[in-house]
């Protein structure tokens, strides 16, 4: 198994790379069913129209897991984000790391790293718009380091008081990556719809349909179910052959929050992903 994932690190740098979105929990938890719910520091990773979104002045999370435990290779993934709002305008700035060691011919870590910055602009009480502007780097062990800059936007919008709409398109620019012998690789690009509903103040539903540059259509569904401080989640996702669970919940306290999801995956080891977040 080892070998298998090195090589697929390693041929990665054309679509594998950047691809695998593991963070936060929130999102994770409600399989992957998100552009019409984003909010907060998680909309700064997903669809940066949320950004706008939150009731609070200020928001911080730390994410982490192990995609598929490791997989012997030490896969891990961890992110941080935080955002302000002034006024009705949010904010936002984040990092996330994607990584594993390689072993053998070519010693060292590979990593896929994101450095991003976005904003959020309400156009009216019911439609906000948002952008973010990422810097990728990509380096594994004997071949040089490779970078680029790349947009995504995002927009919601929300009918009456029970339904809500997002759109959000993922490297609108065509960010491609150079690798260390000049071919260009062009970096995953996505656009996605999303559709959810509230029925009830404490009870969600999302439904995401999302086609990504050269791969099948996919969809998520998921739901929410909260009770005070405690909110409990599930989804499922499809890709063409490919299918994924979720579950997970948040526990509140004092302006904290803890989030979880477990991802599971036939023939894979559990996912497990935790986030830690601070929002007033």
């Amino acid at each position: 198994m080892k070998q298998i994932v090195t090589l697929l690190l390693l041929v990665g740098t054309s679509y594998g790379a950047f691809e695998w979105q593991q963070l936060p929990a929130y999102p994770r938890g409600m399989g992957t069913a998100f552009t019409a719910i984003s909010t907060a520091s998680d909309a700064l990773f997903w669809n940066p129209a949320g950004l706008s979104s939150f009731n609070g002045n200020v928001d911080l999370l730390i994410a982490y897991s192990r995609p598929f435990g490791g997989m012997d290779v030490g896969l891990n993934n961890g992110l941080v984000g935080f955002m302000k709002k002034f006024g009705d305008i949010g904010f936002g700035i984040g990092f996330g790391d994607y990584g594993a060691k390689i072993e053998g011919d070519y010693n060292g870590r590979y990593a896929e790293q994101i450095l991003t910055a976005g904003a959020a602009l309400p156009l009216n009480e019911r439609l906000s718009f948002g952008i973010k502007f990422n810097y990728y780097r990509l380096s594994m062990p004997r071949f040089n380091p490779s970078g680029a800059f790349g947009v995504d936007i995002g927009a919601i919008a929300k009918f009456y008081s029970k339904w809500m709409v997002g759109l959000y398109v993922q490297n609108a620019s065509s960010a491609s990556l150079t690798a260390s012998d000049g071919t260009s690789y062009r970096l995953p690009s996505s656009l996605a719809f999303g559709v959810a509903l509230r029925p009830y103040r404490n009870t969600l539903t999302s439904i995401d349909i999302r086609k990504e540059y050269g791969q099948p259509v996919t969809v998520a569904l998921g739901q929410s179910v909260s009770w005070n401080r405690f909110t409990l989640r599930g989804g499922v996702q499809s890709q063409g052959d490919f299918l994924q669970f979720d579950a997970g919940f948040t526990a509140r306290f004092r302006g904290f929050r803890i989030d979880y999801s477990a991802t599971i995956t036939p023939e894979f080891p559990v996912t497990h992903t935790f986030t830690i977040g601070f929002g007033r």
